[in-house]
């Protein structure tokens, strides 16, 4: 990988990661301390899994962008 490629992809990860990050924290593991009841797998997957094609979409928006600048 050549150094302006790895300047451009590495906002895109950083903005997947946090993104993942918060969504699971506010969709599985707050409701679960606040109510004291534990998640079903099924449940915490599927937030999980919408959680990174929110994060995916907003990485391609950021790699764009940062394709873009010159």
């Amino acid at each position: 990988m050549d150094d302006k490629l790895k300047e451009q992809l590495m906002p895109a990860v950083i903005v997947f990661n946090f993104t993942v990050a918060l969504y699971v924290i506010a969709r599985a593991v707050y409701p679960m301390l606040v109510t004291g009841r534990i998640m079903s797998y099924g449940t915490f997957f599927k937030h999980l899994l919408v959680g990174a094609v929110i994060c995916l979409l907003t990485g391609g928006v950021t790699l764009a962008v940062m394709m873009r600048r010159k």
